[in-house]
């Protein structure tokens, strides 16, 4: 069995209990019987692989984490430059809204600026 295969059929707790566990000379890991060998059987996970496996799992795992905070951070960042972009740079009407106006009857269809009862656009 690969190691990875291994990881995926029975959790990464389950890959840390048999590298933890492992017996005096074993190099394979059988899930069916439970059991420690020194030699190559059928159904059985490679200690040595496993150990590795283990390893780029937890580097994965890192590296999702770090993506998502940035990926996080990032967008946090990006909704404040566009609060401020719209808060500077988009026109207020004469009342001082800058979204929609039911005084003057302004408001945004797909993003355009639009005066209802004038049938213009800002």
């Amino acid at each position: 069995m690969k190691a990875h295969l291994f990881i995926d059929l029975f959790g990464i707790e389950k890959a840390n209990r048999v590298v933890e566990n492992v017996v005096f000379e074993a190099t394979y890991y059988c899930e069916k019987t439970g059991s420690y060998y020194s030699s190559k059987k059928n159904d059985a996970v490679e200690i040595k692989s496993l150990i590795q496996a283990i390893r780029e799992y937890k580097s994965l795992v890192s590296a999702k984490s770090a993506y998502e905070t940035r990926l996080t951070h990032w967008n946090k960042a990006l909704n404040r430059a566009i609060v401020d972009h719209e808060s500077t740079c988009q026109p207020k009407c004469e009342h001082g809204y800058d979204v929609a106006c039911l005084i003057c009857g302004f408001g945004t269809v797909d993003g355009e600026r639009i005066y209802h009862n004038k049938g213009k656009t800002a």
